[in-house]
């Protein structure tokens, strides 16, 4: 019997704590969090009683956790539509799950792993669709383990992550990260002795920069993507004349940033500048860019309303206006 009770103490490292005792501590704890519960069911009720009474014909919508899965899915796939990274890493990941339903570690999300962290955290809606396939939290910190796989749900998911992948508001923000991307790749390449001369040259063609308070100032934001897949910018700014015109900064850019600014804005359109005093989100016709075609890029920036002072933003064009060899129509000044 010593024996017995000796190897049941060698394994005992705390006082066992019984979360049902009826101490009158748990008690007091116990009767004041059911209190709380049950008043505030009493509160919902009355004001839906209310609310019934006086406006019989309105209907609350459900909240979520009154929704089914299949809705949840729907519900989350619609809130990270514009984070394409998030998209994309879920949908390999749930494909990996359906191909190998047997396999454990594929059954097992790792919420700390930087990859997670990377693509995946601190989006919005991606925890809940977890939850909602059936993932809930392991034994282990940090770790999400699939408990149920539902092959069902999980189809449905993935037919949720295909339609999401068609629509214009990820295409636009796939279309904008990899525009950050290929930045950052050329603001870091180093420029070759003919890429310097090119430059050179431009740069020669670019008046000399206003001084005093005669200059308009015009600043030029360059969107960026930081090595955690974090947006960023640089802004580029200058002195110009309020006579000088859209093709002294078209050269501006190409002499200080790299040749391929020239070509992507006045020959080949991939790329655009547009008004940021300008962009709504209302009227499309407001984020119509401004030209910098050889002809067009003629016009001063009195007359594009860059007086006495501009803010411009670089970014990718539309296929609307690469293909449209002709300005679109838009009010200016």
């Amino acid at each position: 019997k010593k024996t017995n009770k000796k190897a049941r103490n060698m394994f005992r490292t705390s006082r066992p704590f019984n979360f049902f005792s009826n101490t009158k501590k748990n008690q007091q704890y116990s009767s004041a969090s059911s209190l709380s519960c049950r008043q505030e069911e009493a509160n919902q009720k009355r004001s839906s009683l209310r609310l019934t009474q006086h406006h019989p014909n309105v209907k609350l919508p459900s909240q979520y956790h009154e929704k089914s899965r299949k809705e949840q899915i729907q519900q989350c796939c619609h809130r990270f539509r514009k984070y394409p990274n998030a998209v994309d890493t879920l949908s390999k990941t749930l494909k990996i799950i359906k191909a190998n339903p047997m396999e454990p570690k594929y059954r097992i999300i790792d919420i700390a792993h930087p990859g997670y962290q990377r693509s995946l955290a601190n989006v919005p809606g991606i925890e809940a669709l977890l939850r909602a396939i059936h993932f809930v939290p392991s034994g282990k910190k940090n770790r999400l383990f699939l408990r149920h796989l539902d092959q069902n749900l999980l189809q449905f998911a993935l037919k949720c992550l295909e339609e999401v992948k068609q629509s214009t508001d990820y295409t636009q923000s796939k279309q904008e990260m990899q525009f950050r991307k290929e930045m950052n790749a050329l603001l870091r390449t180093v420029p070759s002795d003919s890429e310097l001369r090119k430059r050179k040259e431009l740069l020669s063609k670019v008046p000399k920069e206003a001084t005093g308070g005669s200059g308009t100032l015009i600043q030029i934001k360059i969107p960026l993507l930081n090595d955690d897949n974090t947006e960023t910018s640089e802004t580029l700014q200058r002195h110009f004349d309020s006579d000088d015109t859209i093709q002294d900064i078209v050269h501006w850019l190409g002499g200080t940033l790299g040749t391929m600014f020239v070509v992507n804005l006045r020959q080949s359109r991939a790329w655009s500048l547009l008004d940021r005093n300008r962009m709504t989100t209302g009227n499309e016709s407001n984020n119509v860019p401004i030209d910098c075609s050889e002809t067009l890029g003629k016009r001063t920036l009195q007359y594009h309303g860059l007086w006495p002072s501009g803010k411009l933003v670089l970014c990718p064009s539309s296929s609307a206006w690469i293909e449209n060899g002709a300005s679109l129509p838009v009010e200016i000044g």
